[in-house]
């Protein structure tokens, strides 16, 4: 008499494979860098290691069309298409331009522009609290393996931008999960998740957690009603700007800072600039920015095409409205300029007083930042899922609003 084993597994379908999709994109730089350096060092298999994550990420992309293409709308296809369309422009009218587009085509179209789709159709509700461990245990692992390099002697990762912007989703995500779950355990998690940055020691990251994080206490304290409260808020807020910025505090604080972090191992670059008077320092990109200035105004109209800021000075802007000017012209990279933010602020508008805004806010606090200061729309994954969720946050929200 035989007896049938029937095991509870989550059927492979299309929406579970979107899911997964969602979380290999998150943990990437995470948890799945980890998993590529366990790869990288066993037998065999090491010299595949570099292309686990993009073919894992390649295969569930796939397998997830079916999902994705059935709430696409033309719009959606147009969008992308036009990117194309644009790549294709640039190479018939400037073929110089081949140089620096070829090496970055699968770049742009395997792993950035496919997160505008994603962000299209995510369900904020459905995924949150799995992004949310994800973010707490990417943000862990990475903090371990700081202290393992710290305690096996090897040199710590520290001063590193890639790495700072890597964990910065996670670690602001934690701020986000505090802020729309409030509650003593989940802002403990947010504050501890704030040392590595500071690890780090890179301003952009830093800038983009502050900016998050005033708007959202600015959010909190219009809502108390207490006027009394709020009074006695003002003025401990008050003195404390007022004790802080006198004297040399400041300084004092960022020197006892950068001791103590020093003794630990911890990158103090951060309180470096500060103790040296150099934290608005460029970095030498102010020849970068004359540079693109006197290619734009050499070409003010038209531009250079896709990718032109690279074939007129080398390398990319550091600075999204210049790199758009310097591509499309003044007039049609102004018009870019424009849409690029109007859709993110539209869609928090249009969903203020919802999780969704929160997510849509610390996105374009994250994403603008980074794309001012040291990267490029072109490849950068978190703005094309920033658009992509603004519009599907807007239709969604029309959706409800013509249902009730």
């Amino acid at each position: 008499m035989g007896v049938a084993l029937k095991l509870n597994m989550p059927a492979a379908t299309p929406k579970t494979m979107f899911r997964f999709l969602v979380l290999v994109f998150w943990t990437q730089h995470t948890i799945l860098r980890y998993v590529e350096e366990v790869i990288e060092r066993l037998p065999f298999v090491s010299r595949f290691a570099p292309f686990f994550i993009p073919v894992l990420f390649m295969s569930l992309l796939a397998l997830s069309l079916p999902y994705i293409v059935r709430q696409l709308r033309k719009a959606d296809v147009l969008f992308a298409l036009s990117f194309v369309l644009v790549v294709v422009m640039t190479l018939l009218i400037y073929p110089d331009s081949k140089e620096y587009i070829s090496p970055q085509l699968w770049r742009i179209f395997g792993m950035s522009v496919p997160l505008y789709f994603v962000g299209v159709i995510y369900d904020n509700e459905e995924t949150k609290k799995d992004l949310f461990w994800c973010s707490l245990i990417g943000v862990l692992v990475a903090f371990l393996y700081q202290l393992y390099s710290l305690a096996s002697g090897r040199v710590l990762e520290s001063d590193n931008m890639n790495a700072s912007y890597n964990v910065l989703p996670s670690v602001m995500y934690l701020i986000y999960w505090a802020t729309i779950n409030n509650g003593l355990k989940n802002w403990m998690i947010a504050f501890a998740a704030l040392v590595l940055p500071f690890v780090f020691g890179t301003r952009g990251p830093i800038v983009a957690i502050a900016v998050f994080g005033a708007i959202g206490l600015i959010y909190r304290f219009s809502k108390i009603k207490n006027i009394v409260v709020k009074m006695v808020l003002i003025l401990i807020v008050g003195i404390a700007a007022v004790y802080i910025s006198t004297g040399n505090r400041i300084l004092e604080l960022a020197e006892y800072l950068s001791e103590e972090f020093g003794k630990i191992g911890f990158s103090t670059r951060i309180f470096d600039y500060l103790i040296e008077e150099q934290l608005a320092e460029s970095a030498g990109r102010e020849k970068l920015t004359e540079a693109v200035w006197k290619a734009i105004k050499q070409n003010a109209i038209f531009g250079y095409g896709f990718m032109g800021d690279r074939a007129v000075v080398g390398k990319y802007a550091h600075n999204i409205v210049l790199e758009y000017w310097c591509s499309y012209g003044f007039f049609v990279g102004s018009v870019a300029v424009v849409l690029t933010a109007l859709v993110p602020m539209k869609a928090m508008l249009r969903s203020k007083g919802t999780d969704v805004f929160w997510l849509i806010m610390m996105l374009s606090c994250m994403v603008f930042i980074k794309l001012m200061v040291s990267s490029s729309y072109v490849f950068e994954p978190y703005f094309y899922l920033l658009l992509g969720l603004s519009v599907g946050a807007m239709r969604q929200i029309s959706v409800i609003r013509i249902n009730d």
